[in-house]
């Protein structure tokens, strides 16, 4: 599995399933196991910037549909994720 949102990853290791992921997003950092997960998403808004900034350009990305947020998917191990697409959470 590869949990997009970090509250779904909390959810998955809350029913315990943590070793069933794969990998994780950039904002998951709980629980504090699963912070040696691959990162399979990045932002596309740079960090250290102030709110104004960001809104900014969050605004500017959106009123152009562009995403915010990449997937890193050369991340995934293929000998853990198996073959099934089905078998993530993206």
């Amino acid at each position: 599995m590869y949990p997009l949102l970090p509250s779904a990853t909390e959810l998955v290791c809350g029913l315990g399933l943590q070793e069933q992921l794969v990998g994780v997003s950039h904002e998951c950092n709980y629980p504090p196991s699963v912070l040696g997960l691959p990162i399979l998403t990045s932002s596309r808004i740079p960090s250290g910037l102030d709110s104004g900034e960001i809104d900014r350009l969050v605004t500017d990305q959106l009123q152009n549909d562009e995403a915010l947020y990449d997937l890193v998917m050369g991340q995934i191990d293929g000998s853990r994720a198996g073959s099934d697409c089905d078998s993530g959470a993206l």
